[in-house]
């Protein structure tokens, strides 16, 4: 992700606009999938209930983290998520994404196209979980070590995709300085979290998240797909 972020920004300043673009974001290459109940449970509504219970009441929960090392803005986060009550439950969502990466397949272009020729032959998933609330956010960040990310919602307030100002959401864009540079040259675009709802996308893809404003939860768990070699 790390080599893929700085080969985009390398282009974009050698005047390579129209790579730099294709390598830094395209919208087509944002995955999204409804995931489907787990056994044992009715619908995803019980399993969410169930996971996000189980997210909150994890005893290890971080917070505070340097502002140059993490993007984490007031979240706290759950680094193991096995360390709780209900591992049962973070196996079921595990498989769940796995059968969701192995199936989102993004053929190559022609010309340049760098990432699906990437796409490594053995991974293995790197989870965590993320408690926001009110102003908490994410600041602009990349996952480094990834080949692809991803984000599944567990429990999103009632406010998120209500207004025009984002609340809530989740941001894909170019880093803030390459913005400044060079105005337009990267599109940013919103998309909107709903429980159940699993998306994917390139590791090397800056995103943030805007705080909900509002007192009630939003759970999520993300995860990096990292190559194993």
């Amino acid at each position: 992700g790390q080599l893929l972020y700085n080969w985009g920004w390398a282009l974009a300043l050698a005047g390579e606009h129209d790579k730099a673009r294709r390598l830094l974001f395209e919208a087509d290459r944002i995955a999204q999938f409804e995931l489907p109940a787990p056994a044992g449970f009715d619908d995803m509504a019980a399993f969410n209930a169930a996971l996000a219970e189980e997210i909150l009441s994890n005893p290890n929960k971080v917070s505070g983290f340097p502002e140059e090392d993490e993007a984490n803005r007031g979240s706290r986060r759950v680094e193991d998520l096995f360390s709780g009550r209900r591992r049962d439950l973070v196996d079921a969502l595990l498989k769940l994404v796995q059968d969701a990466v192995a199936a989102c397949r993004r053929a190559e272009r022609e010309g340049f196209d760098p990432w699906p020729s990437g796409r490594p032959s053995a991974a293995r998933l790197r989870p965590w979980g993320l408690i926001q609330q009110g102003g908490d956010y994410e600041e602009g960040h990349i996952h480094p070590s990834g080949w692809m990310s991803g984000v599944y919602y567990v429990r999103v307030p009632a406010v998120v995709g209500t207004s025009d100002q984002g609340e809530g959401c989740i941001e894909f864009g170019p880093p803030a300085s390459l913005a400044a540079r060079l105005p337009g040259l990267v599109p940013s675009r919103r998309y909107v979290p709903r429980e159940g709802l699993l998306l994917l996308a390139p590791s090397h893809y800056q995103h943030r998240t805007i705080p909900t404003g509002v007192r009630e939860y939003r759970i999520s768990v993300a995860f990096d797909v990292v190559p194993r070699a």
